[in-house]
């Protein structure tokens, strides 16, 4: 309630914006509350411009805290990793929008076009899901999948279209995939135990 009277009071803009993103990130470090400090990413997100075209904001966003939460004291290292978290969703949340339909400037302008997103995607996904398992990141390394299943079927539909077929296919992929992702987190744990 909090955020949206400031949003409505200051019209939603940026000093209004960033005067929320900094009250749920006080309020969430002073509470210790993973649900404040999402909050305030994602109206972090909306003060950077949390666009198809500005999402190098958020990975920086996500590497940032990453790398503070390596220096601080346990009951807020995890604040700041569910900071991190949160924006490597939101970034792929770009990249989905990305691939369905490019980016325009305000103008509307191409700046990229729906398969350049997708290819980059794809191959932001390969990497990261190869670096994140090679170092048991088990947390990314299913986001990854996550959304590598997002992808892939948002690409496939988008060729195939939804015929029966196509939706069969599909359903069995997805459960074939899914008995693997499962194997392959038990085989991690299995691992580490």
């Amino acid at each position: 309630m909090f955020g949206g009277g400031i949003a409505v009071v200051g019209k939603g803009s940026l000093g209004s914006l960033l005067l929320i993103a900094a009250a749920f990130t006080g309020a969430g470090v002073l509470a210790r509350s993973n649900l404040l400090i999402t909050l305030a990413v994602f109206r972090l997100s909306a003060c950077i411009g949390a666009r198809t075209w500005y999402q190098h904001a958020s990975y920086f966003l996500a590497i940032m805290l990453y790398q503070i939460s390596k220096h601080l004291p346990s009951q807020y290292e995890i604040l700041a990793l569910t900071g991190a978290r949160t924006s490597v969703v939101l970034v792929n949340f770009g990249f989905w929008v990305g691939s369905l339909w490019g980016d325009r400037h305000h103008e509307g302008t191409l700046l990229a076009s729906s398969g350049a997103f997708a290819v980059v995607w794809a191959l932001a996904l390969a990497v990261t899901g190869a670096w994140t398992w090679s170092r048991n990141r088990r947390w990314v390394v299913n986001v990854v999948a996550v959304f590598g299943a997002i992808h892939f079927y948002t690409q496939w539909f988008k060729q195939l279209g939804a015929s029966p077929g196509s939706v069969l296919t599909a359903g069995l992929l997805a459960l074939v995939f899914a008995v693997g992702l499962c194997a392959l987190n038990a085989e991690r744990a299995h691992e580490r135990a």
